[in-house]
């Protein structure tokens, strides 16, 4: 239902999507940012501009995987 997609000079270095039914629940999934732009709040920044449509939704439902061998 929602897509974010986030660009340098024309290349599309970050996107994500989120499921949704409209109304009640938003699922966001699928997030990647380009290894080079990692570490600068994009990822934190394209969750952000996500979930705002979804605000009037009762649930936002995240699911993650920590990266392996983060500290």
């Amino acid at each position: 239902m929602f897509c974010v997609f986030a660009y340098d000079a024309g290349t599309l270095i970050g996107t994500r999507r989120a499921l949704a039914d409209g109304r009640d629940c938003t699922h966001p999934r699928d997030i990647a940012v380009h290894p080079n732009h990692q570490g600068k709040g994009l990822g934190k920044d394209i969750i952000d501009r996500l979930v705002r449509p979804s605000a009037s939704h009762r649930k936002v439902m995240l699911f993650a995987v920590p990266r392996q061998g983060m500290p």
